[in-house]
């Protein structure tokens, strides 16, 4: 009888072990990338937000090159009124806006930490536009682009 509620206790204290341990499959690891914040202006003026905005946000497309061009999420944000864009580490993007401007954006990070898991955090470092840096170095500026 002993013997059952020791195995009993063994096997109750084994789960409990088994369970209290973080469990790494089931983390989702987050991309290598970064946010940048983009502001539109079209003759000084907000193009995409406000009374003068002269865009339609559905005539905006974000896509990367090395998805056959799905699209990718677009975040607007009203506070700030910038699109902000998720940039992967060295992956091409085409941000389109109408027949009016077609842009390419590509990101560089930098590993910032890493957790128990093996997942890393990351920090976008530098960004180019059509070849030219735009941001270097903590890319948290917004950054502007004329229509």
């Amino acid at each position: 009888m002993k013997k059952i509620k020791l195995i009993k206790f063994l096997f109750f204290c084994a789960l409990l072990l088994l369970f209290s341990c973080r469990n790494c499959n089931l983390v989702d690891c987050i991309e290598d990338g970064g946010f940048i914040k983009i502001k539109l202006l079209k003759d000084g003026h907000d193009a995409l937000f406000g009374s003068e905005a002269s865009i339609n946000r559905d005539s905006i497309r974000f896509f990367n090159m090395a998805t056959n061009f799905n699209d990718e999420y677009i975040s607007y944000n009203d506070i700030t009124k910038t699109m902000d864009l998720f940039i992967n580490d060295t992956r091409t993007y085409i941000l389109k806006i109408e027949n009016i401007k077609t842009d390419t954006f590509i990101g560089n990070t930098i590993v910032t930490s890493t957790g128990e898991c093996g997942c890393s955090s990351y920090q976008l470092t530098k960004v180019t536009m059509n070849g030219q840096v735009i941001c270097e170095g903590v890319c948290e500026n917004i950054i502007e682009i004329q229509l």
